[in-house]
């Protein structure tokens, strides 16, 4: 009763991004961002009284059944999910892997309602996999900035830029695909290998309207790398910083689809019995000054929607970098 008083209150704030997690709902929080956990695979949003897919794991149960960033769950197992909170709807459909869970959904570009039964899965998550595709060409997909902290993330990017180096591949596709964001440091640590030190990535804006910039303090060791990188509307928080900054500095050029919009930095507050609040603090700018948001978000240098066809234009774009 007093948990879901406290969830109406922040409810009403009518940010949805800032939300209120019981302790179970803050325990599936946590153990989806270290990629282990059990369900169908995708990250949800907020969009008015219902969740909605952000980003479907490649490869997971949701990418296979089909469904698409922006679709509305409408029902989960025939519950009406009308009012219910991203975690709420995310405890409900998480469950036991080989079982199954019916959802009910709105897809908004068709305006059609549709129904699809999903075998939740296992999901253990690499969050980066480097892939060779063709000509000596790699592809370096991250799924998350994130790990069981900031250290344990950047410690697996030095072994993948280790791993790049020992290809000496002849230029990389950087894939942000659905990738809902995850540290803030961890993107930073990850553009310092392709930015020149003292590069701007982006800048913080507090409530009060004070910036704070955020510049490469490292010597990269891919600098001279050949590279460009792949979006869609699933790139989501730390991955759009990623794309504004690499784009913003002109380091490469990038292709896709427009993405989320989700230009906000969150804060976890834990209360003392294992519930959180999850909190706006401030928003993000790309070296431009762009503010990104569901109604600006990052639009590629180059606009591609069919997910097969991106890759193929990515790889056509990398092979053209002299």
């Amino acid at each position: 009763m007093l948990y879901g008083a406290v969830k109406g209150l922040v409810s009403g704030l009518g940010d949805k991004y800032t939300a209120f997690l019981t302790p179970e709902e803050t325990k599936q929080y946590l153990s989806s961002n270290k990629g282990e956990f059990e369900g169908i695979g995708t990250t949800l949003r907020q969009e008015g009284e219902y969740a909605a897919v952000e980003s479907p794991i490649d490869g997971s149960p949701a990418k296979q059944a089909g469904l698409e960033p922006g679709d509305i769950i409408l029902e989960v197992d025939g519950s009406d999910m009308q009012g219910k909170s991203v975690y709420e709807v995310a405890a409900t459909i998480r469950g036991q892997a080989g079982t199954d869970v019916l959802l009910a959904l709105f897809r908004p570009e068709s305006s059609k309602r549709y129904e699809v039964t999903i075998t939740r899965a296992k999901i253990d998550l690499d969050n980066i996999v480097i892939e060779d595709i063709e000509d000596g060409y790699l592809k370096v997909k991250i799924y998350k900035f994130t790990e069981d902290s900031v250290e344990a993330f950047n410690k697996q990017w030095d072994s993948i830029v280790d791993q790049i180096i020992a290809k000496n591949p002849k230029g990389i596709v950087v894939d942000v695909r659905n990738n809902p964001g995850g540290f803030v440091n961890s993107v930073e640590y990850v553009l310092g290998e392709f930015l020149p030190r003292n590069s701007m990535i982006f800048r913080e804006e507090d409530r009060r309207g004070n910036k704070t910039e955020h510049r490469v303090n490292r010597d990269g060791r891919l600098l001279n790398m050949p590279m460009v990188v792949i979006v869609n509307d699933g790139s989501a928080s730390a991955s759009e910083i990623f794309a504004g900054a690499i784009s913003d500095n002109s380091r490469a050029k990038v292709i896709g689809s427009k993405t989320v919009g989700k230009g906000v930095e969150q804060r976890l507050i834990t209360l003392r019995d294992g519930s959180t609040l999850q909190l706006v603090f401030q928003k993000w700018l790309t070296p431009s000054g762009k503010n990104i948001n569901q109604d600006d978000p990052i639009v590629p240098d180059i606009l591609v929607d069919d997910y097969e066809e991106q890759d193929a234009k990515a790889l056509e774009e990398l092979k053209n970098i002299k």
